[in-house]
């Protein structure tokens, strides 16, 4: 018997201090496809699959996630916010990097292994988020400074 598509949705919530806990998209499970809380005309559903690029995006106070599929199609949710020291829970990470691992994505392998290295991470490792392998790619510049001690 063949393996059937996982169903349902996976919920993303905002991570910044301003929204934490409010809604920031959902992924249908089924259909493959990032939907963001409000549309607009450059803010639309973006599908996984052949034509589409997925990435994880350094943004100045930690890391999102990014499905394009065009220039008016892209949709990005938080999957690491270091103001607030929040990630996106485990299990939902876990889900997605097996979503996304169908293949077809540009750029999926990267990704896939990155959400798997995090959950592990989040499940097994008592060091702070900063540290993370996700969380290592967040562009706040002044954070490499505390991390590595080269502050006086």
């Amino acid at each position: 018997m063949p393996d059937r598509p996982p169903s349902g949705t996976l919920s993303f919530r905002r991570l910044d201090p301003e929204g934490a806990g409010q809604p920031a998209g959902t992924w249908d499970r089924a259909a493959r496809t990032l939907v963001p809380v409000r549309t607009t005309w450059r803010r639309r559903p973006a599908r996984a699959g052949r034509g589409s690029t997925v990435s994880l995006h350094s943004t100045e106070h930690g890391v999102d996630l990014m499905l394009s599929r065009s220039a008016r199609s892209t949709v990005r949710v938080p999957v690491v916010d270091l103001r607030t020291a929040s990630c996106q829970p485990s299990g939902l990470l876990r889900a997605l990097a097996d979503d996304l691992d169908a293949g077809g994505t540009r750029g999926e392998r990267e990704v896939v292994d990155a959400l798997r290295a995090q959950a592990r991470f989040l499940e097994y490792d008592d060091h702070e988020l900063a540290a993370s392998p996700i969380g290592l790619r967040s562009g706040d510049p002044s954070r490499w400074w505390d991390l590595f001690g080269l502050l006086p």
